[in-house]
């Protein structure tokens, strides 16, 4: 979902503005990127890296949790990129206000902007998704089975890609058609 949304945003900026730069990162690569700038003496071209996008996309922000320089390092680039007029979209799996043990400065910063919830899909949209995963990878799956999956995993799209890989494997290594 956020991570889809994120390329989703870049994919458009691409096509859209070709001319601008887009910087998608997850967390953990910012903070390996920032470990290997401290360790090699290397900061402004960390931050000339970070901090000279248009865009920054930026997901799992939650991973910056208990990581003081990172979030401090953050803060800096946020703040660089802000004052310049560019755009900064992140993601997390819990909203602004929640994201605690975390710098009071960053998490006011995310509530400056545009925050929005994203519910797991319903039952219908999740069988959408099966029948489409299904169809791209060339297997016929019943609508009753696709029914059946959609009941079973809720949580994520992830959940329900593993249980229809599960489900075609073994229904083709069994040699038969997917049924209930």
């Amino acid at each position: 979902g956020k991570t889809h949304l994120l390329h989703a945003i870049g994919n458009f900026l691409a096509v859209r503005f070709p001319a601008m730069s887009v910087c998608f990162m997850d967390t953990d690569q910012f903070v390996n990127d920032l470990v290997a700038a401290l360790r090699h003496q290397k900061m402004d071209d960390f931050r000339n890296r970070y901090g000279s996008p248009d865009v920054l996309l930026m997901d799992n922000v939650e991973f910056f949790k208990g990581k003081e320089k990172s979030q401090e390092e953050f803060l800096h680039i946020f703040n660089l990129l802000h004052g310049a007029g560019r755009q900064i979209v992140v993601t997390g799996n819990c909203p602004p206000s929640e994201l605690k043990p975390f710098d009071p400065r960053i998490r006011s910063r995310f509530e400056w902007g545009l925050t929005a919830h994203i519910n797991p899909p319903d039952v219908e949209t999740r069988v959408a998704i099966l029948q489409k995963k299904a169809e791209l990878r060339r297997v016929a799956l019943p609508l009753d089975v696709a029914y059946h999956l959609a009941s079973r995993a809720t949580a994520n799209v992830r959940e329900l890609e593993g249980l229809l890989n599960y489900v075609a494997v073994r229904a083709s290594m069994e040699g038969v058609p997917l049924s209930l």
